[in-house]
């Protein structure tokens, strides 16, 4: 390898340690971020050293947990996998994670990348990249704060598209059709989607805006976080997603489709289904963890989607806390979930705890303690009384998230990049 890939991998690992000094918890982007200005070009051309190429995924919602469940499939495979653990999609995290695990030449020793990419980002990167296959989630049209125009993010999934050998992408979705569209004839396209009448017709948003028509995998059933999938056996077969809710549904079907896509006449029925029965949910997506003794369960909310589809599947918790941060540039778009769903908040958090309980109160939701200060409403959290029967639960946003994150001590292994 080139002396200016083992000059960047010495530049990322050094200025690592010594962030790791100043914020001992978690990890960071801006090494990745150091790199990439320094060596422009040293994530495109690591990425290109793969001998299978790289498989991107990208979408509005739903990319961590598909990437995670693409790769877990293709490992019990026995495919030598390159991914990103800590799911920061931008180029400075994948290019931190880059770092984290090439040789000191810049060399990775794996058969293929298995990567999410943001939209923009990956947009960005595709002049630079080929892609053996390419997955498209969706285009969420509420994320107004991420992108002025969901056409804009349309366009943005064309780019990668184009760079792909294989396209799957979810066929509900209509602002995918011009992906579609626009893909090369003579290269192969999967389509997964759920069949007619599965689930009620805009239940999901995004997910479920029409019929699909042309499927490769198709979603016949939905039992909790079970699901049929016919398209891929002469009989429907059932397979586990990683949580429950309709969208972990959506997710499964588009792991399954996208490691088909790649693995060709090597794809094994059995090993996919045995491979989905023992991956655990991202960070945070409807996580359990044992944390200062205490049962505590971890919902990320992104969008407006997102928080619909994830209130709806809460357990019964014994206390639950709402942080909402600076992620979410600007509250008033949430105002059309209904929040009943929660019942009841303990504490409301972040920097926008005001408007997030009054979202709550106007929705007959009663309100306990609003506390903006994260890591105070931590430790006020923690010190409510234990119910064993009932985990604690903290439905948070992305800056929320990282907040609860670096204030608990959670590694880079547990959850996004800091």
């Amino acid at each position: 390898m080139s002396l200016g890939k083992g000059a960047a991998v010495l530049l990322g690992r050094t200025s690592k340690k010594l962030l790791k000094l100043v914020r001992p918890a978690g990890g960071s982007a801006l090494p990745g971020l150091i790199v990439s200005k320094i060596f422009p070009n040293f994530l495109a051309k690591s990425l290109s050293q793969f001998p299978n190429g790289v498989i991107a995924i990208s979408g509005s919602a739903g990319k961590s947990t598909t990437t995670k469940l693409v790769v877990g499939i293709l490992e019990a495979h026995g495919v030598n996998v390159f991914t990103n653990p800590s799911t920061a999609n931008i180029e400075q995290g994948l290019t931190t994670s880059v770092i984290d695990q090439a040789s000191l030449g810049g060399k990775i020793s794996a058969d293929v990348a298995v990567l999410e990419f943001d939209e923009g980002h990956g947009a960005r990167l595709a002049p630079k990249l080929d892609f053996k296959v390419f997955t498209a989630l969706n285009v969420v049209i509420d994320q107004v704060d991420r992108f002025d125009r969901p056409d804009d993010v349309t366009i943005m999934m064309k780019k990668m598209a184009l760079r792909s050998d294989h396209l799957v992408v979810n066929a509900n979705d209509e602002s995918l059709q011009p992906v579609i569209d626009a893909f090369r004839a003579d290269f192969p396209v999967t389509r997964f989607g759920f069949a007619p009448g599965v689930i009620e017709a805009g239940v999901l948003g995004y997910l479920a805006e029409r019929d699909a028509t042309g499927l490769g995998l198709t979603i016949t059933k939905v039992d909790g976080n079970r699901l049929e999938i016919a398209g891929i056996s002469p009989k429907p077969l059932w397979f586990r997603a990683p949580a429950n809710g309709l969208h972990y549904t959506v997710d499964t079907a588009a792991a399954v489709a996208t490691a088909r896509a790649y693995l060709g006449e090597k794809f094994d029925l059995e090993k996919t289904i045995e491979a989905l029965e023992s991956v655990k949910p991202v960070f945070a997506r409807s996580e359990q963890l044992v944390i200062r003794d205490q049962q505590i369960e971890f919902y990320l909310v992104q969008n407006p989607s997102s928080l619909a589809l994830n209130i709806h599947t809460l357990p019964e918790s014994s206390h639950l806390m709402y942080i909402v941060g600076s992620d979410v540039r600007d509250y008033s778009y949430w105002w059309s979930i209904d929040m009943a769903p929660i019942k009841q908040a303990a504490i409301v958090s972040g920097s926008k705890a005001h408007d997030a309980a009054q979202h709550l109160l106007y929705s007959d939701v009663s309100v306990d303690d609003i506390e903006p200060d994260v890591p105070a409403a931590i430790e006020k959290f923690f010190s409510l009384p234990v119910v064993e029967t009932k985990p604690k639960v903290i439905v948070f946003s992305a800056d929320g998230m990282r907040r609860t994150r670096r204030h608990l001590g959670l590694t880079q292994k547990d959850g996004l990049d800091a």
